[in-house]
């Protein structure tokens, strides 16, 4: 939102929506500002508790400005090893970090004219 046009665009995934003692929360930021395309993504079942599934669809809402937005859940993966926040669980795609890579790539490539505004 501060950098205005010096981004093309804005990729959060698995995105900090909710207080914490670590740092801001997206809800905090001026997302009305952000006039570049936007990625939101999460996994489904992200047990980490500051970063709620159910807080992508909140979050585009907010993206006012945004000319094109995509917001996904992805389901699946290994098994969960570890904390529920950590790399090794759905909080990090485990097991799926390909298939959500892909998805970023596509994002990124794709021309702000093709999307249609969630």
């Amino acid at each position: 939102a501060r950098l205005g046009d010096k981004v093309a665009g804005v990729v959060l995934t698995a995105s900090l929506s909710k207080m914490n003692n670590k740092g801001t929360h997206v809800f905090e930021t001026s997302l009305n500002d952000i006039r570049v395309p936007v990625y939101v993504a999460s996994h489904k079942n992200d047990r980490c508790h500051v970063t709620p599934p159910s807080h992508v669809k909140k979050i585009a809402k907010k993206l006012k400005n945004s000319p094109a937005i995509k917001t996904l859940l992805f389901e699946g993966g290994d098994e969960p090893r570890g904390r529920a926040c950590g790399g090794k669980s759905e909080h990090g795609f485990v097991g799926i970090e390909e298939e959500v890579v892909q998805s970023i790539a596509a994002f990124v490539k794709q021309p702000v004219a093709s999307f249609d505004k969630q």
